[in-house]
């Protein structure tokens, strides 16, 4: 069925998507339409991944820096599903609590 959507080809020519990610973007995100901007695309995305962004900004990170730690945050649960042979797990998260400046 996925062959068919006119979106298809142009989702699964990213490196790392195949014909499953694919699939689940449409599903999930469809053709794009309902997002006026990248930023609502993105808040629209897990809240665990935003959190993620928010404990190391919070532990001081520059933007760019925590941007490389949830990547490899991301590359680190990849590999623990794919050894342990077990499908993602969303967990709660808990809010991050504000910076302080000395």
């Amino acid at each position: 069925m996925l062959d068919a959507h006119p979106l298809a080809s142009v989702l699964t020519s990213m490196p790392g998507i195949g014909v499953r990610s694919a699939a689940r973007i449409l599903l999930e995100v469809g053709d794009g339409t309902a997002f006026a901007t990248p930023a609502r695309l993105a808040a629209f995305a897990d809240p665990v991944i935003r959190a993620c962004y928010d404990r190391k900004r919070a532990e001081g990170k520059r933007h760019n820096a925590a941007l490389i730690c949830l990547a490899r945050h991301r590359c680190d649960v990849l590999y623990a599903m794919l050894r342990d042979k077990i499908p993602y797990q969303t967990r709660p998260t808990s809010p991050v609590p504000a910076r302080r400046n000395p």
